[in-house]
C-alpha cells in the first residue's frame, strides 16, 4: 500500500443520464460496492465517490451522480455544464429504440456544454437472441463512429465492464487534463 502523503489526486465529475429502468443505478452500485441488488426503490438522484488508482502516485476521485432518470433531463443542464463526463446509458433490451435515447440525450447535452460523453449500454446479459438486437447494435456503433463517441457494453448483474467503463472515463479524462 502506498503512503497517501506522497500520492497526488485527480477529482473528476461523472453524471449518469437515462430512462428510468434503464440499469443506471445498478452501474453506480456495482463499481461503487461490487455489488448488484436485484431490486431496488428507483433512484431519486443519488451521488457516489469512489477512488480509482491511475498509477504507483496518482488517486482520482470520482463523483458519480445517478439522475433520477427522467425523459427531459433540462433540469440536470446546470450539473452537466460543471461536470467532466456525462455517460449516457441505453438500456439494449429496453422498450425504446437507440434512436430515441442515444440522439436525444446527445443532442441536450451538446446543446449544454462540449463535455465528454460515453455511450454504455445496459443489460447485454439480458441479450437472448443477437439477431434480433443487431439493427439496434448497428445504429449505435455508427452514431459513436459518426460523432468519435465511445460505446462500452456492460452489465452490472455479472459484472461485465461496469469497472472498465468508469476506469475507461476516468483515463481519457485525466489524458485530457494533460493538453489544458
Amino acid at each position: 500500500m502506498y503512503a497517501m502523503t506522497n500520492r497526488k489526486e485527480e477529482e473528476f465529475k461523472i453524471v449518469i443520464v437515462r430512462y428510468r429502468g434503464s440499469g443506471k443505478s445498478n452501474l453506480v452500485i456495482r463499481v461503487v460496492t461490487s455489488y448488484f441488488w436485484e431490486d431496488y426503490d428507483p433512484t431519486i438522484e443519488g451521488s457516489y465517490r469512489k477512488f480509482i488508482d491511475l498509477n504507483k502516485v496518482r488517486d482520482c476521485l470520482i463523483n458519480v451522480l445517478d439522475t433520477a432518470g427522467e425523459e427531459n433531463i433540462a433540469r440536470y443542464r446546470s450539473t452537466i455544464r460543471n461536470c467532466d463526463c456525462v455517460v449516457i446509458v441505453y438500456d439494449v433490451v429496453g422498450p425504446y429504440l437507440p434512436e430515441e435515447v442515444i440522439n436525444d440525450y446527445f443532442s441536450e447535452v451538446r446543446r449544454v456544454c462540449n463535455v465528454n460523453i460515453l455511450i454504455a449500454e445496459t443489460k447485454t446479459d439480458l441479450r437472448c437472441d443477437f439477431l434480433n438486437y443487431k439493427q439496434n447494435l448497428d445504429y449505435v456503433v455508427n452514431f459513436c463512429k459518426q460523432r468519435n463517441l465511445c460505446i462500452i457494453e456492460t452489465s452490472a448483474k455479472e459484472d461485465v465492464n461496469v469497472d472498465f467503463l468508469f476506469t475507461f472515463a476516468v483515463y481519457n479524462l485525466w489524458f485530457d487534463s494533460f493538453e489544458d
